[in-house]
């Protein structure tokens, strides 16, 4: 016990040392208790520190900063309509074949699951089974019911903006 107080009281003598802890202590609070509302903030900083160092290169160049600001926004908005219209499209498409190959590949694991007690009687019962097929039909069909909610909900923020 000694030896923990003697490194508490050398450790925080210091008192930067005890301002740093607080700090942190209190920084790891606020992203805790309000780490969805800070995540767009949080996002934000860091994609407007990366577009810096691209701004930094253009000034380096000679080009003034609103130019540099600009021919970097410009072609990060450029690049975010690239990726929301070339790319939306294919993932769209991606999506839909695995929806439409979603039976086929739940039929092929049914099947699997339903060989385990034939393969493995003496670890897997029929019984045991049918309750896993149960519980990952439970769980494909909430999931399912997400995922056309997130779907229906992106394609209206979509249209709003």
């Amino acid at each position: 016990m000694r030896l923990i107080t003697e490194w508490f009281k050398r450790t925080f003598s210091d008192p930067q040392i005890v301002f740093l802890t607080v700090v942190l202590a209190l920084g790891f609070a606020v992203v805790l208790t309000m780490g969805d509302m800070l995540a767009p903030v949080i996002a934000s900083a860091v994609i407007a520190y990366l577009l810096e160092g691209l701004v930094v290169v253009f000034e380096d160049r000679g080009l003034p900063r609103l130019l540099s600001v600009s021919v970097v926004f410009i072609a990060f908005m450029l690049f975010l309509t690239l990726v929301l219209f070339g790319l939306m499209p294919l993932l769209s498409r991606q999506v839909t074949e695995l929806v439409q190959q979603l039976p086929n590949i739940i039929g092929a694991g049914q099947k699997v699951l339903m060989t385990l007690p034939e393969r493995f009687p003496e670890v897997v019962s029929p019984q045991q089974a049918q309750e896993i097929l149960d519980a990952a039909r439970r769980e494909i069909a909430s999931w399912g019911q997400e995922v056309l909610t997130m779907s229906l909900s992106s394609v209206v923020g979509v249209l709003t903006v």
